[in-house]
């Protein structure tokens, strides 16, 4: 499952979600949009946009399952990224000791 980018207070929530501790407030309305977006978390709105409950979905369980301590993406996680960035710094060092000889 890929990594999704989450918010400090997103990921608290989902953990509390997780263990049924998690008592819905105002202030957390982004947080719970995002959660929900991410398809991690569904809940029951108003017409204000504040959400009444909230509860984790499926497919956040498999989140926390597959990534624990719920990192956020990071560029080094993709390893076609490193392969390419080690071949183009072996390259720079090769062009720079050709260029030496000349």
């Amino acid at each position: 499952m890929n990594k999704i980018k989450l918010t400090e207070r997103a990921k608290k929530i989902l953990y509390l979600l997780k263990d049924l501790k998690y008592e819905v407030t105002n202030e957390d309305s982004e947080d719970l949009n995002l959660l929900e977006i991410e398809g991690l978390g569904y809940g029951q709105k108003l017409t204000n946009g504040s959400y009444i409950t909230f509860s984790i979905t499926d497919k956040g369980r498999a989140y926390i399952s597959s990534n624990p301590e719920l990192r956020n993406p990071s560029i080094w996680d993709d390893k076609k990224y490193i392969i390419k960035t080690a071949i183009s710094i072996l390259a720079i060092i090769i062009s720079f000791f050709n260029s030496n000889q000349m």
